[in-house]
């Protein structure tokens, strides 16, 4: 029988503009699959302040939320990518 916890949240936008984070050096992400609707769904206006991430992702399907798919949206937003076994550094 699985249990279940109930969490607080926040979203990753908020955290940036309630503590006026305008550079952010160091990003590191374990999300245990997070970091797919993290990264997809994040502002252009977040994304510009991130000079690095360093990530653990995990392969969750075949169509989006997988390494490959985010490496190439990654890249495409202007990341340059090393891959260490399941951890990504994108600068």
């Amino acid at each position: 029988m699985l249990k279940s916890i109930e969490v607080q949240t926040t979203v990753l936008k908020e955290i940036f503009e309630s503590n006026k984070i305008e550079k952010c050096d160091l990003m590191k992400i374990d999300i245990e699959g997070g970091e797919y609707p993290l990264l997809y769904d994040l502002e252009e206006s977040i994304f510009s302040k991130i000079k690095l991430i360093a990530m653990e992702c995990h392969k969750l399907d075949e169509k989006q939320n997988n390494p490959k798919k985010l490496i190439d949206f990654l890249q495409k937003k202007g990341f340059e990518i090393k891959k260490r076994e399941k951890v990504l550094e994108c600068f």
